[in-house]
C-alpha cells in the first residue's frame, strides 16, 4: 500500500464525498429520480482499485433532462445549494449535474456532435458496489465514451483523463472495434 501523503488526503476526501453520498442515495430511493454516477467516482474501487488513487473535484451524476427539476427539489431538501446551474454545493461536497454526456457550458461542442439517447444509456446502465452503497454506472462502453467527451470539453487538457481512458478500457478490456461499433451506433461523431 502507498504510504505518501497525497494518497492518504485523496483517501480521505473520497471518504467524506461517499459518506455525503449515503444521503443523497438514501432519498433519492424514496423519492426518485434515477440517476447515473459518471466520471471519477464510477472510476473507484474497480477501475482504481484503492480510494486514494483518483482525486475527485465533484461528483458528477447523469440525470434525465425530464426529471431535473425533482433532482433539484430533491437537492434543496438535503440543503445542497445550486451555486451555478447544475452545480449544488454543501460544506465542501459539490454534485455536478448533467443531462448529457456534454458539458452544457460548452455549446460549440455540443453542435459538433449528434446525440446520444440518454434512455439507452439508462437502460444499459449497471449496478456497482462504492464502499458499502450501492450506484448505478454507465455500462463499460459508455463509460468510456462519456469520459472522452469530456476529455474533448476540455480541448483534451491534462493527462488525467487519458489516464482515465486507458484505464477504463484495459479494466473492462474494451477493444478499439467495441468502442468505435457503440459510438457510431449511439451517434456519439462528428456531425460534420
Amino acid at each position: 500500500m502507498k504510504q505518501d501523503i497525497p494518497f492518504y488526503a485523496t483517501a480521505s476526501q473520497n471518504l467524506i464525498t461517499i459518506h455525503h453520498l449515503r444521503g443523497v442515495i438514501e432519498r433519492l430511493k424514496m423519492k426518485g429520480p434515477e440517476i447515473l454516477f459518471f466520471r471519477g467516482i464510477s472510476l473507484l474501487g474497480d477501475v482504481y482499485p484503492q480510494l486514494g488513487d483518483r482525486r475527485m473535484l465533484d461528483v458528477d451524476i447523469l440525470v434525465r433532462e425530464k426529471d431535473f427539476s425533482l433532482l433539484r427539489t430533491v437537492l434543496n431538501s438535503l440543503g445542497l445549494e445550486e451555486t451555478e446551474p447544475g452545480v449544488f454545493f454543501k460544506m465542501g461536497f459539490v454534485l455536478d449535474v448533467h443531462t448529457s454526456f456534454l458539458t452544457p457550458i460548452r455549446s460549440t461542442l455540443g453542435k459538433s456532435c449528434l446525440t446520444i439517447s440518454l434512455e439507452e444509456v439508462f437502460q444499459k446502465s449497471i449496478p456497482k458496489q462504492l464502499d458499502d452503497i450501492e450506484i448505478k454506472i454507465p455500462c463499460p462502453a459508455h463509460l468510456f465514451i462519456s469520459t472522452a467527451f469530456h476529455l474533448q470539453s476540455h480541448s483534451f487538457f491534462g493527462e488525467k483523463g487519458w489516464e482515465d481512458l486507458i484505464k477504463i478500457k484495459q479494466y473492462y478490456d474494451l477493444s478499439d472495434e467495441k468502442i468505435l461499433f457503440e459510438g457510431r451506433r449511439m451517434g456519439a461523431e462528428r456531425s460534420g
